[in-house]
């Protein structure tokens, strides 16, 4: 199962989400915002990057009812069972807008590597637009930002990394 079919199944069965990163692994917690006392306590958690860690928090799980803890309990059976390399869409394109850094114009920043091959040396630059164009490659599979982040020593700590739109460009 694919991280974003979870998301995106959570969210159909009106649950909200937020990520966040301990110990180089990132999480999933999971809120029921319809419980008006603990709206902001996470009913359950999932390691996104790591198989079969899930945790439920024990109290608020056994207020829901037993159609509903079965339905999330079988989803996150499902997706933490998934293997870590087939969680995520190797196809999918992403952008990296840099953190703090803007045009002289305002506008956001992202990493681009330059297409324009003089002796073979790509270097990386900062754009205004989240798109490819004939000289910069601005969106990137995992594998690509990978390798050039190694390449080019790229900090990407810098950057933010949101998933592009359109995966065709």
């Amino acid at each position: 199962m694919l991280t974003k079919e979870l998301t995106n199944r959570l969210e159909e069965l009106r649950y909200s989400w937020n990520t966040y990163n301990y110990e180089n692994n990132t999480y999933i917690e999971i809120y029921d915002p319809y419980d008006e006392d603990y709206y902001d306590e996470e009913i359950a958690t999932v390691c996104v990057n790591k198989p079969y860690i899930f945790d439920t928090n024990t109290y608020l799980f056994e207020q829901m009812d037993e159609e509903h803890q079965k339905e999330l309990h079988e989803l996150l059976s499902k997706y933490s069972s998934t293997p870590e390399d087939e969680r995520e869409d190797q196809n999918q394109k992403h952008t990296y807008k840099h953190k703090y850094l803007k045009t002289k114009h305002g506008k956001d920043a992202y990493l681009a590597i330059s297409m324009l091959a003089s002796n073979r040396k790509y270097y990386s630059e900062l754009v205004d637009e989240a798109k490819n164009t004939e000289n910069y490659q601005v969106l990137f599979t995992n594998a690509e930002i990978e390798k050039y982040s190694k390449e080019l020593d790229i900090d990407l700590d810098n950057y933010i990394k949101e998933e592009a739109e359109d995966v065709r460009k």
